[in-house]
C-alpha cells in the first residue's frame, strides 16, 4: 500500500506525536475526514444507538442481550421507528413553538436530524470533521474522567459508497452524480438505506445544509447510520473495516490543545456562542498556577 494512503480497517500507532503530525500532513486529502473520541476504546456509536440500549438494559440485561444479538428482533425494530419518529416529531414541534428564524422545511428530514444532532437530541448521525486539528481538538477537550489515552478515526468518505452504487440501492434515484448537493436526493437515498438496510452497510456521507455557525467553524461533516437495529458490534465493525483508527498517547494532550491553541482551534472559536467564550474563560483560569504561587 502507498505511503500517503491510510491502509482502512487497521490501527495505526504513531511512536511519537511528531511522527502523528508528519503522518497527518502527509496523508492527508480530500475525501478525508476526521473523528477524535476521548476514549480510546469507544465504539463508533451513534447517541440514539446508545440511548435505546442504555433503555433495553434498564428493563433487564435478557432484554438487551436479546437486541445485542445478531437475531431480527420485529417488535425491537418497530420500537426503533417509533422512537425516532416521536423524537423528530417533538423536536420540530417545540422548535416551531419557539418562533427561531430559518428553521428547516418540514419535508428535510436530514436538515432536521441535523438541528437535532447539534442541540444534543439523540440521532442515527455521527459528527466528523474535515481537519485532523480539530478532530485531534476533539480527541482531548472535555476528557473530564476520560483522561487516558484517546483515538482519532479516519475515513474516506468515497468508501460510504461501497454499498450503495449507482447499480444497486440508488439504481432508481436520478441524479447520482450531484447526490452531494442535491438535499432532496439524499433524503430519499437515506430514506432507502434506512427501509432496505439489507442492501445497505456503509454509513451514508452527509454534508451539513443547517445554517449553524459551528457547523462552518468546525467544519463538520455527518455520517448516517443506516441499521441501528443491528447490534452495536455489527455496526462498529462495518464502520471499522473501511476506516483507519489512529492510538493518541495521552502524554500527547498538552501538546495537542496548545498546537490546536496556536492554529485558532479552540472551544470560542469551534462553537461559536457566549457559553463557549464563558467555558473558555473557566478553563483559562484553572489552568492557571493557584494563587499562592502568584
Amino acid at each position: 500500500m502507498p505511503e500517503d494512503i491510510w491502509p482502512p480497517g487497521q490501527e495505526v500507532e504513531p511512536d511519537s506525536f511528531d511522527e502523528l503530525l508528519a503522518l497527518l500532513l502527509r496523508r492527508h486529502a480530500a475525501d478525508l475526514v476526521y473523528r477524535g473520541q476521548r476514549l480510546y476504546g469507544w465504539q463508533l456509536v451513534c447517541k440514539l444507538s446508545r440511548a435505546l440500549r442504555e433503555e433495553a438494559l434498564a428493563e433487564g440485561h435478557n432484554k438487551h442481550e436479546s437486541i445485542e444479538s445478531m437475531a431480527v428482533d420485529p417488535d425491537f425494530n418497530r420500537h426503533v421507528d417509533e422512537v425516532e419518529t416521536e423524537f423528530l416529531r417533538t423536536f420540530m414541534e417545540k422548535a416551531k413553538g419557539l418562533m427561531l428564524p430559518d428553521l428547516p422545511g418540514r419535508t428535510d428530514r436530514l436538515a432536521w436530524w441535523e438541528l437535532m444532532q447539534h442541540h444534543r437530541a439523540p440521532t442515527r448521525l455521527l459528527d466528523w470533521t474535515r481537519s485532523p486539528f480539530i478532530g485531534l481538538w476533539f480527541a482531548f477537550s472535555d476528557q473530564g474522567d476520560y483522561d487516558g489515552d484517546a483515538a482519532l478515526w479516519i475515513f474516506d468518505t468515497r468508501n460510504s459508497m461501497a454499498n450503495h452504487p449507482k447499480e444497486g440501492l440508488a439504481a432508481a434515484l436520478p441524479g447520482w452524480d450531484n447526490f452531494l448537493d442535491d438535499r432532496d436526493l439524499q433524503n430519499r437515498l437515506a430514506e432507502k438505506a434506512i427501509t432496505e438496510t439489507e442492501k445497505a452497510l456503509a454509513p451514508l456521507v452527509i454534508n451539513p445544509r443547517v445554517a449553524v455557525p459551528r457547523v462552518i467553524a468546525q467544519q463538520s461533516v455527518l455520517t448516517l447510520i443506516p441499521n441501528i437495529e443491528a447490534p452495536t458490534d455489527y455496526n462498529h465493525f462495518v464502520f471499522k473495516s473501511i476506516s483507519t483508527k489512529i492510538h493518541l498517547q495521552s502524554s500527547w494532550k498538552q501538546r495537542v490543545l496548545d498546537l490546536c491553541g496556536n492554529m485558532g482551534i479552540t472551544r470560542a472559536a469551534l462553537f461559536r456562542d457566549l457559553d463557549s467564550i464563558g467555558d473558555e474563560l473557566t478553563e483559562t483560569l484553572t489552568k492557571s498556577r493557584p494563587f499562592n504561587e502568584q
